[in-house]
């Protein structure tokens, strides 16, 4: 009798052990910290929106989104730890992959590359042929430069045959007349022309070879090696917010107006117009979003290489990993 009340007595401390480990394990939450690549906008709406709708933290999450300030700036701060998950460039990310940081793309958000020249209608411009012996505004400092200059090689046209004009990034030598051509993101530029009362024309640089990968999710190789399921259910949550998104557009600009009444809701629905088939491509309806192809990423590698922006050519693999985003061939 004795031994069987020892038993019931170790079956109920083991009940109430594993009891207490399964709250303990459920009332674990990760904080997570995610940089954005720049000031709130249409491009961000899907994080906002994951974290309002509680997407993070059903995965054990409490992220706290950052203000960016630029690609460059949101990898350094990734490699060097201040924060767990980064939005940049692929441009940026392989920049610093090849200046040594341990950092890696775990979803590739733009598919498709937004840069573009606007041209204003009525100047018999509307192909890259046309811009021969027209007037072009470029930005030294721009991730847009290696991309303008490789897409005039790839189309044999030598920087001889079009007039350079450095230029900010403000449109108004585009409107006066300073500059025939403006390059820069079609989410952002066109826009800005209509808003000026001027009607644009895009010639998109992918339509003539030169799509490099856009803004991407990034994670540090430490992190991916070390706590997989974390960058996993980052992942998930990310993308589930992304795909509520695409179906209710109206009530994720609600979520960012709330969040920052100061944006113009005009300017943010017209954006994410914009940018969502950028996002929506052929690749991510046969694999998924986030999806990455390791010959676009060479692709861009070598454009950045050739363009003398980067000194180390870096492999594909150590670029990005398929590992997390939702399907593989």
């Amino acid at each position: 009798m004795n031994n069987f009340r020892r038993i019931i007595v170790l079956l109920l401390l083991v009940v109430t052990l594993l009891t207490s480990c399964s709250k303990n394990t459920a009332s674990q939450v990760d904080e997570v910290k995610l940089r954005l690549n720049w000031q709130p906008g249409a491009e961000h709406v899907a994080y906002y929106l994951a974290s309002e709708k509680g997407y993070y933290k059903d995965a054990g999450m409490n992220v706290e989104i950052i203000v960016g300030s630029g690609s460059g700036d949101s990898v350094k701060l990734l490699a060097t730890g201040d924060v767990d998950f980064s939005l940049a460039a692929g441009a940026n990310v392989i920049q610093g992959i090849s200046s040594g940081m341990p950092i890696k793309v775990i979803g590739v958000i733009y598919q498709d590359d937004p840069t573009s020249f606007t041209v204003l209608d009525g100047k018999g411009i509307t192909k890259l042929e046309d811009l021969i012996g027209k007037k072009i505004g470029v930005a030294l400092n721009s991730s847009t430069y290696p991309e303008y200059l490789a897409l005039l090689k790839r189309n044999g046209i030598d920087q001889s045959q079009v007039t350079e004009v450095p230029v900010n990034f403000g449109i108004e030598p585009l409107l006066t007349g300073q500059i025939d051509a403006f390059p820069g993101f079609l989410t952002q530029i066109p826009l800005q022309v209509q808003a000026a009362g001027q009607k644009p024309i895009v010639i998109p640089f992918k339509d003539y070879g030169i799509n490099m990968y856009g803004v991407s999710i990034v994670a540090r190789d430490e992190t991916i090696k070390n706590n997989p399921d974390l960058v996993q259910r980052f992942v998930d949550a990310t993308f589930k917010g992304w795909s509520y998104v695409f179906d209710h557009r109206n009530e994720a600009i609600d979520i960012m107006m709330n969040k920052f009444p100061e944006l113009d809701r005009n300017k943010i629905t017209n954006e994410l117009d914009l940018l969502i088939p950028l996002i929506l491509t052929d690749t991510t309806k046969e694999y998924g979003l986030g999806y990455s192809v390791d010959t676009r990423w060479e692709d861009t590698i070598n454009i950045l290489f050739d363009q003398n922006v980067i000194s180390n050519k870096v492999e594909p693999i150590n670029v990005f990993t398929n590992k997390f985003v939702q399907k593989e061939p």
